[in-house]
């Protein structure tokens, strides 16, 4: 069953943060800040990782009301790959979650207000 994450980016550890843009400017979603090389954490964008399976821990942590919690679950890296996310929250100790790329439908930054502003427009 697929499933869509919700994620924003949160880098760690030295080299993450330039192997993540590298790879997002690739494949074309690179940010102006990230291809001018002014990228700063912004943690109020999110990044919605579409996936054909749905890691079984992901079901685990559901029934745990684990994303009732959490808005969104960190994003360390991307890589061709896949993703590496960093799960923490005030409750749990922390985890590392490695979905391969090619478990990975997509990667997009489309929300809630992007889709009103279509429904909206006349």
């Amino acid at each position: 069953m697929s499933v869509t994450l919700k994620g924003r980016l949160f880098f760690t550890r030295d080299g993450d943060k330039e192997e993540t843009i590298e790879y997002f400017k690739k494949i074309g979603i690179a940010s102006m800040d990230m291809i001018n090389n002014k990228y700063e954490e912004d943690r109020n964008c999110f990044y919605r990782i579409e996936l054909k399976e749905k890691p079984s821990i992901i079901d685990t942590l559901e029934l745990c009301g684990y994303f009732e919690i959490v808005d969104a679950i960190e994003i360390l890296k991307v890589t061709e790959y896949g993703i590496a996310f960093y799960l923490v929250d005030q409750y749990m100790a922390d985890g590392f979650l490695f979905v391969p790329m090619s478990n990975v439908i997509g990667i997009h930054t489309i929300n809630k207000y992007n889709i009103d502003g279509l429904i909206k427009r006349e």
